[in-house]
């Protein structure tokens, strides 16, 4: 007969005994209920499609099938074609609405929370789990990236599918689970562009894993599960990714994650403090965690890779990383931002692992409160803060419709040079006129170099009666182009009217009563709208 221990239990709110077990239980499935309603929140709210997902969403909403997968998309975008194939799914059957447009990202952020869960209760205690499900549900960057039309989350979702089918065919070295870590890695291929260094490192630790078990899968199984793999990579790369890597845009990509310092450096030293930066920049940004306190984050990793090392199943957290580096070091993959996302769950699931491991002593014990309170409460308050009224990025739309219905015949509309897209997108949908085309003309502002090329822009609108100054997309640049454009048309003219949605202003400006040698010919982009 064997023993039971008899787990302790404590007075609930109702007089009932409840054991720390249950009790966790109820707090993990709590979480991700949690990170459930606030993902489905976000995606029933309202929301205009910001510049990103306006670049891409004609290719969906326009093209053939055949087109969509063989030819490079517009304006620079790229994704994956699984992703473009389910998202014409859904807009073919739900309509071309930005709820059905977003339907697969939610889809995949939703199927995010079981995976996370799954792999969370292979690798870790149960005190470890509540960290890891908490720290997720409420991480702000996977719940926004489950409203966007962008394929970020599927790159979460494969990089968990394919860390716990390899956990469960190594737990069980079974014909039929090599099966399925087999077609999990080689269909995510066509959903994920990172999912290649999550197989590549999973790989490499398979391999050297697998003389370490008490009951490894055989080197035949390990060898042909990766060979599918290499296969699947291959086809993608010579149907999908090589057109994109010899394309136009490949150089002004590359150039621009340059500028963003996503490329590793080659010289060892500066590689080493690169990739703490990089760590700790991957906890500080929007796109990826979001957190108020980086470098609690990165202890909290740093102590739960110090675990991974007495700990095979932590190491295949860790998998991926060298593999992306080095890609990154040749300039083939950036690693930071919101490029960084399918690494984001073996981050939250190592700095698990450390909170962990440090509840040894009540010293260790406070740090791993600490460090828990530092990742998971700020975000947890911001994430709950949103659910009622959840933050809009660009509210394009609703500024077009607060501006058609104030139009009159003859006024004129200037708009920022990236809210033009945003502009003919949500033309049908705006409530303009039906003879707007005819009387309005709509000067759409060069992509300027400098404050000053601005100005003389703005110049030739002196004498006009009445302009409508719509800026969208307009931060992140060298100078503050809204400021400018804004005294340079007090310098011309007088605002009347006035309207803010966040990312998008609106300004009604009267520019009659102006110095007539300042009045010309409007020069650029002028006409009706295409």
């Amino acid at each position: 007969m064997t023993a039971t221990a008899e787990v302790p239990s404590k007075p609930g709110l109702l007089g009932r005994n409840i054991s720390p077990y249950r009790l966790t239980e109820f707090l993990i499935l709590a979480f991700a209920a949690i990170g459930a309603l606030l993902r489905i929140a976000r995606w029933v709210h309202p929301r205009s499609l910001w510049l990103d997902e306006i670049f891409l969403a004609p290719s969906e909403l326009t093209r053939s099938l055949h087109d969509l997968l063989f030819t490079p998309l517009q304006d620079w975008q790229a994704a994956p074609p699984g992703f473009l194939v389910l998202v014409q799914i859904s807009v073919d059957v739900f309509g071309p609405g930005e709820r059905s447009l977003r339907l697969v990202s939610i889809l995949f952020g939703l199927a995010s929370l079981p995976l996370m869960l799954a792999v969370a209760r292979r690798i870790l205690g149960r005190a470890g789990v509540v960290v890891a499900m908490a720290s997720f549900s409420f991480l702000g960057p996977l719940i926004y990236y489950s409203n966007e039309l962008k394929p970020y989350m599927c790159d979460v979702v494969i990089s968990l599918a394919i860390t716990l089918a390899v956990l469960i065919w190594m737990d069980d070295p079974r014909f039929r689970r090599a099966a399925v870590a087999a077609a999990i890695g080689a269909f995510g291929i066509f959903f994920s562009y990172p999912a290649v260094f999550v197989l590549a490192g999973t790989a490499v630790w398979m391999l050297i894993r697998q003389r370490r078990l008490h009951r490894p899968p055989t080197l035949s199984h390990v060898s042909t599960v990766c060979a599918i793999w290499a296969a699947a990579f291959t086809v993608d790369y010579l149907i999908f990714l090589r057109q994109f890597t010899t394309g136009e845009a490949y150089p002004h990509l590359v150039q621009y994650w340059i500028a963003q310092d996503a490329f590793m450096p080659h010289s060892p030293l500066a590689a080493f403090e690169w990739i703490f930066s990089t760590l700790v920049g991957i906890a500080r940004s929007s796109g990826a965690m979001w957190l108020d306190y980086p470098a609690a984050a990165l202890i909290g990793f740093l102590v739960g890779c110090a675990a991974a090392r007495r700990r095979g199943d932590l190491l295949l957290l860790l998998a991926p990383l060298p593999i992306v580096l080095l890609a990154s070091a040749v300039k083939k993959y950036p690693f930071g931002d919101r490029l960084s996302l399918f690494f984001v769950p073996q981050y939250l699931l190592l700095i698990a692992a450390g909170v962990e491991s440090l509840r040894t002593n009540m010293t260790s014990k406070v740090a791993a409160v600490a460090i828990a309170g530092c990742i998971v409460l700020p975000s947890a308050q911001r994430a709950m803060g949103y659910l009622f009224h959840p933050p809009g990025r660009e509210e394009s739309l609703p500024a077009y419709r607060w501006v058609a219905r104030q139009y009159r015949p003859g006024d004129v509309i200037y708009l920022s040079h990236f809210a033009e897209p945003s502009f003919h997108f949500y033309e049908s949908q705006s409530g303009w006129p039906a003879d707007f085309g005819a009387t309005g003309d709509v000067y759409v502002e060069p992509d300027h170099l400098s404050p000053s090329q601005i100005v003389d822009d703005i110049k030739p609108f002196a004498g006009q009666r009445r302009v409508w100054v719509i800026l969208i997309h307009i931060e992140g640049g060298e100078f503050d182009a809204e400021t400018i454009a804004r005294t340079a048309f007090d310098q011309i003219g007088r605002p009347s009217l006035t309207h803010t949605e966040p990312g998008a202003s609106v300004f009604l400006y009267d520019c009659r009563s102006t110095d007539s040698n300042q009045t010309g010919t409007l020069t650029g982009s002028v006409g009706k709208p295409s």
